[in-house]
């Protein structure tokens, strides 16, 4: 890479870590004196790349050069970005209803259209690398009361829930799922 490629790519780091707690209490972490107000640049890249290994290292407990020795890429892949495959039995043994009945009609046709579905419901095309017991809660399905079948299912990708309107029929929910998921898909909406 050169200086003029990276500082076209706009990375916008500096030398501190912003850290954000549960309470949403937020706290910085310089990695270096004044760290706040020294920008990454191509100059001292490796500077700032010391102190990601250093820190690595640390949650690691062995030097990150035996690591990556011992790893192959695709188990540092899964790692970091998660499962690829999608086991959906797993998926439905690992699901909660809100105001559902897991053998309801609503629910039967919502497992049949399940492609991109993840996406659109947790910000994410992967599952965490232990699979859907990986996840900090289980994931949900809320009942919308609206009476209008073209309204668009919703999720709040931070609470794991999926908020689904009651469809009149299946062909109208695979629409409005499919409608929805397609989109995510298309627009970058969320993590790729």
């Amino acid at each position: 890479m050169t200086s003029s490629e990276f500082e076209e790519g706009d990375i916008a780091l500096s030398f501190a870590l912003a850290i954000e707690d549960d309470l949403k209490k937020r706290t910085e972490i310089l990695l270096c004196e004044n760290g706040n107000n020294l920008d990454v640049t191509f100059e001292n890249r490796e500077r700032s790349s010391a102190h990601f290994v250093q820190g690595f290292e640390d949650m690691i407990s062995v030097p990150h050069n035996v690591f990556f020795n011992t790893m192959k890429f695709e188990d540092l892949d899964a790692l970091l970005r998660g499962k690829e495959n999608i086991c959906i039995d797993e998926w439905k043994a690992y699901m909660e209803y809100d105001n559902f009945e897991e053998n309801e009609t609503l629910i039967k046709w919502f497992w049949k259209r399940r492609q991109n579905l993840l996406f659109f419901w947790r910000a994410k095309k992967y599952l965490p690398v232990e699979g859907f017991k990986g996840f900090p809660s289980r994931l949900r399905i809320s009942r919308v009361y609206k009476d209008d079948d073209n309204a668009f299912p919703e999720s709040a990708t931070c609470l794991l829930e999926l908020y689904l309107p009651q469809y009149t029929s299946f062909d109208k929910m695979e629409y409005q799922v499919m409608y929805v998921t397609e989109r995510a898909i298309s627009t970058g909406f969320g993590l790729l």
